[in-house]
């Protein structure tokens, strides 16, 4: 099992969670969400931005939003600035411009036998989020 925040499946509390928090563009975050929805269970994806986008960054993290939405995932958590500024269509969408206004409202803590997907670039540092 890799232990580098790519792809590593952790059992914590009642959860199991995919961290893959090393690095993000739009097609390996399609493809993580892709074989996420196939998964059985209750499923919380929690989205960083995707850095180095250039002019594309607004397109792209929209077209991830929308593409969330639009799958069998129960709830959809995004961070950063970019995903802040996605227009969300959805109520199982909550937004976060900060990775400490997500960690405020939502503690792993608070979720019980759930399907955890945690994807973002390495500069969101999302792993933080397993140790609150």
């Amino acid at each position: 099992m890799p232990s580098n925040n790519r792809s590593q499946i952790i059992e914590k509390n009642t959860n199991k969670i995919i961290l893959d928090a090393y690095n993000a563009n739009p097609t390996s975050m399609q493809a993580a969400l892709l074989n996420f929805e196939k998964q059985e269970g209750y499923k919380i994806a929690i989205l960083g931005d995707m850095f180095e986008l250039g002019d594309d960054a607004e397109v792209e993290h929209q077209n991830i939003t929308d593409l969330a939405i639009s799958l069998n995932i129960d709830k959809v958590y995004l961070v950063g600035k970019n995903f802040f500024n996605s227009k969300i269509k959805s109520k199982k969408v909550k937004q976060f411009e900060t990775f400490n206004h997500l960690n405020n409202e939502l503690s792993l803590k608070n979720i019980n036998n759930a399907l955890v997907l945690i994807k973002g670039s390495r500069g969101m540092a999302l792993e933080r989020f397993l140790e609150a």
